[in-house]
């Protein structure tokens, strides 16, 4: 998964590719075969999203 810069829109929703990462997230981490080390990348991409820890914006890493 390449890494995006954050982008807002005007209204401060989620900029589309920030959503669709989160959607990839999600699918990920919904996996069985999920580890860890992906718990832990997830984290690191929230980190580089501020807006993505509010609640319901992005998966629960």
């Amino acid at each position: 998964m390449k890494p995006l810069a954050f982008e807002a829109s005007p209204s401060g929703a989620l900029a589309p590719h920030v959503l669709d990462e989160a959607a990839e997230w999600l699918m990920r981490l919904h996996d069985s075969a999920a580890t860890d080390d992906d718990r832990r990348a997830c984290e690191r991409w929230r980190q580089r999203h501020p807006d993505t820890r509010a609640p319901g914006h992005a998966p629960s890493c």
